[in-house]
């Protein structure tokens, strides 16, 4: 057993003496100084397999700042895959979209489009006759055709509704 080298369970290579580098595995291989009958062959500490991190999937939500809507709305409107188109236009409801109908002042037929991209929402204007904000540290940002993303403590403005976008 005395000069043999062990790689988990299985011997790397027999070690000659006065060689300290074994040439196939290119490793360093050090004199056993345990002899006899009870000799223990060296060995390498296991190899440690990182675990991967879990994915936390961020999840969103417009929780609505007026009384009205909020008792509507009380745990907000939560953001999925897809498109919520936000109008007055009880006709904008299309197959495999969300629709929030909403026949409050200064709210046009087809106001805005909010959706969900790579776990990030982003509000796009649809041409309203009011526009869209966002304000966002004290700034008001007007929304264009362009999609503009939300980020958690924004204030989505919309017509004469404001809604709180919230990270859950």
């Amino acid at each position: 057993m005395s000069g043999d080298v062990f790689t988990g369970l299985r011997p790397v290579a027999k070690r000659q003496v006065g060689s300290d580098l074994n040439r196939k595995t290119k490793r360093i291989v050090l004199p056993s100084t345990n002899e006899g009958p009870h000799a223990l062959p060296i060995i390498e500490p296991p190899r440690v397999v990182p675990t991967p991190k879990p994915v936390v999937k961020k999840r969103f939500s417009l929780v609505p700042v007026a009384p009205a809507l909020l008792e509507l709305f009380p745990q907000g409107i939560l953001l999925t895959p897809g498109w919520l188109f936000i109008g007055s236009n009880p006709s904008l409801e299309l197959p495999a979209f969300t629709a929030l109908v909403l026949y409050l002042e200064g709210i046009s037929r087809a106001h805005a489009a909010v959706t969900e991209f790579n776990q990030r929402p982003f509000v796009t204007d649809l041409g309203s006759t009011n526009g869209t904000r966002i304000l966002r540290e004290q700034k008001a940002v007007e929304v264009t055709a362009d999609p503009v993303e939300l980020q958690p403590g924004d204030i989505l403005w919309i017509g004469s509704a404001f809604f709180h976008v919230v990270q859950s």
